[in-house]
């Protein structure tokens, strides 16, 4: 799922699903199954999935990143999944755009009620909505990547403004929590220059003379979530 369950309330919160908050869905799946079920959001799972025995296999802390539609995160230290005392632990894609150019500062609003969140420059919807502000033409991540490929020189500006970014998230990250490995999956994930350019991008932007991490595709691919959520049972 998306978002998250409050800590208190036990509703859901912050999902770009919008529908589904402020509603009890762990009590409503279980009425309707009639079993005790066990819930977490989309990337939790995914990260989880991977640290088991993924990417992020015998790795101390895994970073998990769902580039899709949205921008989700999750964090795994020592095989365990991490959710914090509020359960937003990695909700990066609800901070702000790290170092933020000129242009960047010019930030859309967010459905979380914000405005500039990563979410709205990390994410398929986001690659869409600068793609089109430079063209005037609707496309998908999927399609700009294609035209890139094919050498389209707006595409290539995009996929190029939209490597940097992710570069900036992930050093920002590693700033606080210094991962051992980050574990890309989602649509945008699928960008294979990704893992060849973003060690160099973070690297200029880290707190660190060295920077000695990975960034990986998710071993499991699209599966990694829903094998995730069949682990919240271990």
């Amino acid at each position: 799922m998306s978002g998250s369950i409050g800590t208190v309330s036990n509703m859901v919160k912050n999902s770009c699903v919008s529908f589904l908050n402020d509603k009890d869905l762990k009590e409503d799946v279980s009425k309707v199954l009639q079993r005790p079920i066990k819930i977490a959001n989309d990337a939790n799972c995914f990260t989880l999935s991977e640290a088991y025995d993924g990417s992020g296999k015998n790795k101390k802390v895994v970073c998990g990143i769902i580039l899709g539609k949205g921008c989700g995160g999750g964090l795994v230290i020592n095989s365990n999944l991490i959710s914090g005392a509020n359960a937003i632990t990695a909700e990066w894609g609800h901070n702000s755009l790290p170092w933020a150019t000129f242009d960047e500062n010019n930030a859309p609003a967010c459905y979380c009620g914000l405005k500039g969140c990563i979410e709205q420059w990390i994410s398929g919807s986001g690659l869409s909505r600068c793609y089109e502000k430079r063209t005037k033409l609707k496309k998908t991540g999927k399609e700009i990547y294609e035209l890139a490929q094919k050498g389209e020189s707006n595409a290539i500006f995009e996929i190029n403004a939209l490597t940097d970014r992710i570069g900036r998230v992930i050093a920002n990250i590693c700033n606080v929590i210094d991962p051992d490995v980050v574990v890309l999956g989602g649509g945008l994930s699928n960008i294979n220059s990704l893992y060849d350019e973003l060690p160099e991008i973070i690297q200029k932007h880290v707190f660190s003379q060295t920077w000695h991490s990975q960034v990986l595709p998710a071993y499991w691919g699209d599966a990694s979530i829903l094998r995730g959520a069949a682990r919240l049972w271990d």
